[in-house]
């Protein structure tokens, strides 16, 4: 991209007005060099967080495919575990079906916005279990009692799905 001042074109300088520019040029005296180490943090972070996030939900899914087999749901095959108790079996079939439901998304930002959406609307229904379990269980020993929960569990239920609703429901259909 060349930058134009008028109808003289400036390779010098590519903002007009600004003696710098970031990016072109001498950077110093910015203070943007200092944050160059940031850049490049993100492009790692930026690979490592959903790798991260992947292997947690692969190998999830792998011990509730086991568990189905062990109560019969899913075939024998999947209840097998090697010397250090991974079940292979489901973990492949995990991965396999991962790869499967990834396939119709058209982008990583399609793909980031239904994952966050669904992470809130599991979030939804914590309020709802919490008034429920207080409403069928109001003497059972809690090593923790939220003060207020009467106010705020509705309020993180009506805030949750407000989320999804301005997220847009044509994020969740796609």
């Amino acid at each position: 991209m060349t930058w134009h001042e008028g109808d003289r074109m400036h390779p010098a300088r590519p903002c007009p007005g600004v003696p710098h520019a970031p990016g072109h040029g001498s950077t110093a005296g910015t203070g943007l060099t200092a944050f160059a180490w940031l850049a490049h943090l993100l492009r790692v972070d930026a690979f490592i967080s959903p790798a991260g996030t992947g292997n947690m939900y692969v190998t999830s899914t792998s011990r509730i495919g086991y568990g189905l087999g062990r109560n019969r749901y899913f075939p024998a095959a999947f209840t097998k575990l090697d010397k250090r108790g991974i079940p292979w079996a489901s973990l492949i079939v995990a991965f396999l079906l991962g790869l499967v439901f990834l396939l119709p998304f058209p982008s990583w930002h399609s793909l980031v916005t239904l994952v966050t959406l669904i992470s809130v609307l599991l979030y939804c229904g914590a309020p709802l279990s919490m008034g429920a379990f207080r409403r069928r269980l109001p003497d059972v020993h809690r090593p923790y009692r939220m003060k207020g929960a009467e106010v705020l569990g509705p309020l993180a239920f009506m805030m949750a799905n407000l989320l999804v609703y301005w997220a847009g429901f044509g994020s969740i259909l796609q």
